[in-house]
């Protein structure tokens, strides 16, 4: 009886340290698996750990900053919170290099690609459409020039007022920065040896709008988005008005895509292009005065 009960005992002992052992390795795997599904991120996204959220990331064009904004919060409220947009702006001419480097997940550009960018293996889409209008001082009674005066006019061939108003006064151009993709949409519209070029390069549209606002003899060359002073008009260019009319059918002289280059596909990157597609990103679209993508 006394032997029964030792071995009744040992065998007893033995299975509750069998099952301990069994249930600590069991939790240590449950641990470690977790733990590297949080830390690993198979998709190559920017990962939340706390929000358990990801961040997609882009940067490049200025000119795109609002539209993207905008865009990136109703991406995120559709998917409840799941997915962060953050936009940075370097100017169209780094985003294809900071997406080749891994720095950013999208690249935004506000033009055409160069041959040189099309040799680069890079994935792009076009979500927008948009146009360069050129402004001038509201006091300024022109509204109307072609698009060799305005050549004329940014390649200094004609730097006075008086040849269209009769005011004796010198034409301030006033432009954007090198690397802007405003600035090479512009300077592709025109067919003319000399490049065009500002006296006054500025980083922004908006900061091209208020100079030519309190300057009466300014003229320069925005992002039609960026035009909301009333102290500027925007001039027709050949006798055609910038509107909704004329853009949706291509009739104005100066549109230029906005596009986003990316290396690899993935899940979210998948997500972000439908949701660009979907009828609540074309109204923001048209929105903000931008010509979707059928």
């Amino acid at each position: 009886m006394i032997h029964l009960k030792a071995f009744t005992h040992n065998t007893i002992k033995n299975i509750l340290v069998k099952t301990l052992f069994l249930l600590l390795l069991l939790s240590a795997f449950v641990f470690i698996s977790f733990r590297f599904s949080v830390i690993i991120d198979p998709l190559n996204i920017n990962k939340d750990e706390n929000r358990q959220r990801y961040t997609l990331t882009s940067t490049g064009s200025t000119s795109m900053s609002r539209l993207l904004n905008v865009l990136g919060e109703k991406f995120s409220e559709n998917y409840n919170g799941d997915y962060l947009y953050e936009k940075s702006e370097t100017g169209s001419g780094a985003a294809i290099n900071e997406v080749i480097n891994g720095n950013y997940n999208l690249g935004d550009i506000s033009r055409y690609l160069t041959p040189e960018e099309e040799s680069k293996k890079i994935k792009k889409n076009i979500i927008a459409y948009d146009a360069v209008v050129v402004i001038v001082n509201k006091r300024n009674p022109i509204e109307n020039l072609s698009l060799q005066e305005i050549a004329d006019i940014f390649t200094r061939k004609i730097n006075n007022w008086q040849i269209f108003t009769n005011e004796n006064v010198k034409i301030t151009t006033i432009g954007r920065e090198e690397a802007s993709g405003t600035r090479e949409a512009f300077r592709n519209a025109f067919y003319t040896p000399k490049k065009l070029k500002a006296e006054i390069e500025l980083p922004e549209s908006g900061d091209i709008v208020s100079r030519v606002a309190s300057d009466k003899d300014a003229i320069g060359f925005v992002s039609y988005p960026s035009v909301n002073n009333n102290n500027v008009r925007i001039l027709k260019i050949n006798g055609i008005e910038c509107n909704n009319v004329n853009l949706k059918n291509r009739l104005y002289p100066i549109i230029r895509p906005f596009i986003q280059v990316y290396n690899d596909n993935n899940y979210i990157i998948e997500k972000w292009f439908e949701f660009i597609k979907s009828d609540k990103a074309k109204e923001i679209i048209e929105n903000e005065k931008l010509i979707p993508v059928i």
